[in-house]
């Protein structure tokens, strides 16, 4: 549904979401709008996430994370300080998907 909507009107998608605080598939209608988002308003797509779940936040929090270093690696770093303060266990997987993602396209970059 939200799919949908953002590939046509994301103002309409985000409307959606903002009238469904209680759907039970809110965090995968936001990973729509984080995909979005994440070049073009990273820092809105960071908002985003922090209305996640918390198993959200920590599955799409790293590629958000990994794009907006490329971006402004101050404002990303801001993220994950603010984003996972609370839980230690959360920033360390985080931040170990990210370590991954990194390496990943590293590796596929090599000839």
């Amino acid at each position: 549904m939200v799919s949908a909507l953002a590939e046509k009107d994301e103002a309409q998608a985000l409307a959606w979401i903002n009238s469904h605080p209680d759907d039970p598939h809110l965090d995968s209608a936001l990973t729509v709008m984080v995909r979005c988002w994440e070049i073009t308003q990273p820092a809105e797509a960071a908002k985003l996430i922090g209305r996640m779940s918390k198993t959200g936040r920590v599955k799409e929090a790293p590629e958000l994370i990994l794009t907006w270093t490329r971006l402004d690696p101050a404002a990303a770093q801001r993220f994950v300080d603010h984003t996972f303060a609370g839980s230690p266990e959360d920033r360390k997987a985080v931040e170990a998907e990210v370590a991954h993602l990194e390496t990943y396209a590293r590796d596929r970059q090599r000839p």
